[in-house]
């Protein structure tokens, strides 16, 4: 072989080694966004899931209770008794979490930093389980309230806003848009509120953070 063919079959070869680089590259990108909206899409369906059985046990209580009443109204103690005991049951076998224990009681609401570091869908869930939501800081006052507990913390916190539906329309978690962004908005993956290095930013989805639930009396 010349050394003209030997230079063009490694200039060849090269390019090769170059084209399947860019193609494992190119297939690596779409390999990870299909992975990660498909642990979105996981997320939403598990929560979707969990809603479904608190609303449909919440029923079930309430119809044993009610059922209860009237048998003890019509005087049948036997029966009132097996309903009372059936309704007990379920909720023991409710999907909700206790309430924890470190509560802050600000402006007719009460908040609770959760130190487990779990990702932001997580976060929501939890604070849904206890009955209350990720913290929706509307208000300057609550903004405040909020960077001071964020100080004596001082750590990475989870906030209940995002903008995953749609780029840049911010919405907290009960549905209502916020108004008045306080934070730089940093497009691309960051679509979710945090309390970060003083201030407030968008945060990745998947990065584990402590969380501030909420909860309105």
């Amino acid at each position: 072989m010349s050394r003209w063919n030997v230079l063009v079959a490694v200039a060849l070869c090269c390019s090769v080694s170059v084209a399947a680089d860019q193609l494992a590259e190119k297939w690596q990108k779409r390999v990870v966004t299909l992975e990660e909206s498909y642990a979105a899409a996981a997320t939403r369906a598990d929560n979707a899931k969990f809603f479904a059985l608190q609303k449909a046990n919440n029923d079930r209580i309430k119809g044993l209770r009610a059922a209860m009443s009237d048998a003890t109204k019509l005087g049948d103690f036997e029966a009132a008794t097996l309903l009372k005991e059936q309704a007990t049951k379920a909720e023991k076998e409710g999907v909700g979490r206790a309430k924890p224990k470190n509560i802050i009681k600000f402006a007719g609401h009460e908040y609770a930093i959760i130190e487990d570091k779990v990702t932001w869908h997580v976060a929501k869930r939890r604070c849904e389980e206890m009955g209350g939501h990720l913290a929706m800081l509307k208000t300057p006052d609550q903004v405040a309230f909020g960077f001071d507990l964020y100080k004596k913390f001082g750590d990475l916190i989870w906030l209940g806003a995002t903008d995953e539906e749609l780029e840049g329309d911010w919405k907290w978690v009960d549905g209502s848009r916020v108004e008045k962004l306080m934070f730089t908005d940093r497009k691309g993956d960051s679509n979710h509120l945090i309390f970060n290095d003083g201030r407030l930013l968008d945060g990745n989805a998947g990065a584990r953070c402590a969380f501030l639930c909420e909860w309105d009396k």
